[in-house]
């Protein structure tokens, strides 16, 4: 094992901290010193010029190729250049806490087991997470947790997340200022989270949610966000543990690209929620949302009305039958027909007319009012499934 301290100086500005190069970084990336060694505190600068690239002068932090077989944190950290980590494979997590990355930092091609974590990071220049995929059937987990960025000469970095297999994606605390915030062809398997988090300006394109089990959404919005060829899945309260405003949110970036049918289910999933958040005091509006959902799912299921229509025509023609009028199939036909009236408006105002017949003409009046509102549910459920309402 290397002797670590002997390769090491304290930064002169800050005593407290140690300052690390390129050369270095390279053998305290070794098991053993990982092992031995807190990345606690260090300043790494000076890097090395990359193989391949004599061309450029840039200096890096560069690994490649390399198995961590054990956790790989860094505290309290500042990259002055690039960090790059290309087609390494790692079975524990991989943190960076309160670190400051002046430079790039590229994440290409990695395997990764548990989680990549990013807690309290400050970005200055663009970050880069592409091709990340599972390890031995183990996939990662990335976690961002209270980011902030910082402007060079005025303008806020890039983050780019780019054909990546996630099991499970997490923002916390995460308030987006980067000029481009894309996900771009990402799937994540198991669970998305985004708890507090302001995504204004994001971009989400080709993400694959269908078989993500859980997606929790809290306290957080979504203001001018774009989804892009998103793939959500069912979109049902198993699913979607969230309030009904953040609903409201997805509904309103979707309608605002012009993809009514997806908004259309977020509606109806904002419904549902915003039904049970209703007190029972507001009575009127009670009758309305379990109207709407048992009549037509809120208007995302056609063949409700129909069924509706039916069976009150049934229920209600039977007490027709009960007033000894003696009707026949053909009346019954007429009945449920919207567009016959199969009664005589001067029958009912005729005063030798029976009591029996009277009330037949009531309880079709009755059924034509019902009929209109179960009409109207048909209506709006067929073109649910075509355009916005």
């Amino acid at each position: 094992m290397i002797d670590f301290y002997d390769k090491i100086k304290e930064d002169p500005k800050n005593p407290e901290q140690y300052i690390v190069d390129g050369e270095t970084f390279k053998e305290i990336i070794s098991e053993e010193v990982i092992q031995n060694f807190p990345l606690n505190n260090i300043k790494f600068t000076n890097g090395k010029l990359v193989e391949g690239e004599e061309d450029s002068d840039e200096k890096k932090f560069v690994i490649q190729n390399h198995n961590f077989e054990s956790d790989l944190k860094f505290s309290n950290c500042i990259f002055e250049e690039e960090l790059s980590f290309i087609n390494c494979s790692f079975r524990e997590d991989v943190t960076f806490k309160n670190c400051t990355f002046k430079n790039k930092v590229i994440l290409d091609g990695n395997k990764l087991a548990k989680y990549l974590i990013f807690d309290n990071p400050t970005f200055c220049k663009n970050v880069f997470i592409k091709k990340s995929s599972d390890l031995e059937g183990s996939f990662c987990k990335l976690k961002f947790d209270t980011v902030s960025f910082q402007k060079i000469n005025g303008e806020y970095p890039e983050i780019f997340l780019e054909n990546n297999s996630l099991d499970k994606l997490h923002l916390k605390y995460f308030t987006n200022q980067a000029i481009n915030f894309r996900l771009i062809n990402t799937k994540i398997i198991s669970k998305l989270q985004l708890e507090s988090s302001t995504l204004d300006n994001m971009e989400f394109t080709g993400l694959n949610l269908e078989n993500a089990e859980k997606i929790k959404i809290k306290n957080s919005s979504f203001y001018k966000t774009l989804f892009n060829n998103v793939k959500w899945g069912d979109v049902t309260e198993n699913r979607f543990n969230t309030d009904s405003d953040t609903l409201r949110q997805l509904k309103h970036a979707n309608d605002l690209q012009g993809n009514h049918i997806q908004a259309n289910k977020f509606y109806r999933l904002e419904m549902i929620k915003y039904g049970k958040e209703l007190e029972w005091y507001n009575f009127l509006d009670k009758i309305v949302f379990t109207a709407g959902k048992y009549v037509s799912d809120f208007s995302q299921n056609w063949f409700l009305p129909l069924f509706w229509y039916f069976c009150i025509g049934i229920v209600l023609f039977a007490l027709v039958c009960f007033q000894e009028v003696n009707p026949s199939f053909l009346d019954f036909a007429n009945f449920v027909n919207p567009f016959v009236n199969p009664c005589n408006l001067e029958k009912f105002t005729n005063p030798e007319a029976s009591i029996a017949v009277k009330n037949t003409i009531i309880i079709y009046f009755i059924f034509r009012f019902i009929a209109i509102f179960i009409g109207y549910q048909l209506v709006i459920s067929l073109r649910a499934k075509t355009r916005r309402r």
